[in-house]
């Protein structure tokens, strides 16, 4: 039971059904408490409790039977979808995203997209601010610490989490993951031939936002195979080499590294070489292909809206492939 002051009595009643139907205490079919007990266990109005069961009611989730009772007739609660979206910002491979997550969910789906650009204070106001105001919660909660703690305001078996997760977040809600780590390392590992003629591998990684696993990962790669390696928190002119490859995770220092390649007249993928995090098709044409290693947002969008439609618990790691074009 929810016993947080800022949702609504008739929601909490609502939330209470649902969830019991979500974790297997109450079947289609089955009878509902009583309208007395209701107010009773909720404390509240007979009256609040009969507009929340009137709300299920329009929307099919429950049905009356004259001189019986009310009863669990469905467990579609997609029928009509309240869905709050808080992404960590907005470039073009989220946007990709979103579309997804909109198309997927289909045309009976409304849907509120907020950002909190990874600023814990906004994350943290932004998740209090639509308790009881959504039918169910997408979250991007990046590296935050003990960010659990924070969406424990929500429901439980109606909160999904994006793009960075973590065990503790896994084993409480569903998902649909990426694990930087291993993405990266299974990457580079798959272009370890075409990597061979660079003097050395860097990484430019500034560190805050970009997931800790990307920067682990690459360390592994090049220990375990014993590739020359340096790590850079940003871009300038000094760093540049002729005859290394430079792995960037975002698109400003992409812009920065062709600006020099170009400038210095040094051919991508002879004099130096560039992979890019997260492919666009943009990226497809920069400077004859830009390589990347990328997950599939397309495919991120499906997959947690299919987990959605069909309410189950389980944690998806999304596909990432290293997508080798001129750069490399």
């Amino acid at each position: 039971m929810h016993n947080d002051s800022s949702i609504p009595h008739y929601q909490k009643v609502i939330d209470f059904i649902i969830n019991s139907a979500h974790e297997g205490n109450l079947s289609v079919g089955e009878k509902l408490p009583s309208l007395n007990s209701i107010a009773k266990t909720f404390q509240i109005s007979r009256d609040t409790a009969l507009a929340a069961y009137k709300i299920m009611k329009s929307k099919g989730i429950i049905k009356s039977v004259p001189g019986k009772g009310y009863f669990l007739s469905s467990l579609d609660f997609n029928q009509n979808l309240n869905v709050f979206i808080l992404f960590d910002e907005f470039n073009s491979f989220k946007e990709d995203l979103y579309s997804s997550i909109i198309d997927n969910l289909g045309e009976n789906a409304t849907t509120d997209i907020y950002f909190h650009h990874f600023n814990i204070t906004t994350f943290s106001q932004l998740i209090n601010n639509s308790v009881g105001n959504y039918s169910h919660y997408i979250i991007m909660p990046c590296q935050f610490e003990s960010v659990h703690k924070i969406l424990s305001v929500l429901p439980t078996q109606r909160t999904y989490i994006l793009d960075q997760s973590n065990t503790i977040l896994n084993s409480i809600y569903s998902s649909v993951y990426q694990n930087f780590e291993e993405d990266i390392y299974n990457g580079l590992t798959s272009a370890k031939s075409l990597l061979n003629k660079y003097q050395k591998l860097c990484m430019i990684y500034p560190g805050g936002k970009e997931p800790k696993g990307q920067l682990n990962g690459f360390i592994k790669f090049c220990t375990d195979y014993d590739f020359p390696y340096v790590i850079f928190s940003s871009f300038n002119d000094t760093i540049m080499n002729k005859g290394n490859l430079y792995i960037t995770p975002n698109d400003r220092y992409l812009i920065e590294l062709v600006k020099f390649a170009k400038k210095h007249q040094w051919e991508l993928g002879k004099d130096m070489g560039i992979i890019s995090y997260n492919d666009t098709l943009l990226k497809e044409v920069v400077a004859d292909g830009i390589t990347t290693i990328s997950t599939d947002f397309i495919e991120m969008g499906h997959n947690i809206t299919k987990i959605i439609k069909e309410n189950i618990k389980t944690n998806i790691h999304n596909p990432s492939s290293l997508i080798i074009r001129k750069s490399i």
